[in-house]
């Protein structure tokens, strides 16, 4: 039954990595949003070539600049009231994970006392890739940053981690509060 309940418990574990996408956002609210209409994006520095190659980079453009033209924005390489940029970066990481078992305060009678200790239990390693994206808008004219939408997520495999699905989702849900502009 411990071993039955041990392997219930990892499978969740090891599940759960792939529902563990965060996105958050901040803005500058002082600054009158009717008044950008235009975008542009400015190449990003490279950091990372497993993970920000132009595979990456052409689908993160794509994402969030299909949800900008979604809310009415327009692509202007010439004159864009804004500017857009990103930085991307993946690390593997290790999980130690123990389950069952009894703490150090307690956990029955034994050897004629009671406590003592450590008592049963499994320790699993899960091991994941853990990636983060940050995407800034620039306002043109002054250089000031108005908008950053940051994201993390993990995966078992780097692919999982940048595919279209994931980042489109990442792009949906960072630039669903931006505000919107009067027609």
């Amino acid at each position: 039954m411990k071993t039955i309940h041990s392997v219930v418990t990892l499978g969740l574990l090891i599940a759960s990595i792939g529902f563990s996408q965060t996105v958050k956002t901040d803005m500058d609210r002082s600054v009158s949003w009717d008044r950008y209409r235009t975008f542009s994006w400015q190449d990003a520095k490279k950091t990372n070539g497993v993970v920000d190659n132009s595979l990456v980079s052409n689908r993160v453009r794509r994402a969030f600049s299909d949800q900008l033209m979604k809310q009415g924005w327009t692509m202007n390489n010439d004159q864009p009231d804004v500017y857009l940029s990103y930085h991307i970066a993946a690390h593997n990481q290790r999980e130690i994970i123990q389950t069952g078992g009894f703490g150090p305060w307690g956990g029955g009678f034994r050897r004629g006392f009671y406590g003592g200790g450590f008592y049963g239990g499994n320790v699993f390693t899960v091991n994941y890739i853990a990636g983060s994206l940050i995407v800034d808008m620039v306002d043109a004219h002054t250089g000031d940053l108005i908008w950053r939408g940051y994201a993390s997520d993990r995966a078992s495999h780097m692919p999982d981690l940048v595919s279209d699905k994931k980042i489109d989702k990442i792009a949906e849900k960072a630039l669903k509060n931006l505000p919107r502009h009067s027609s």
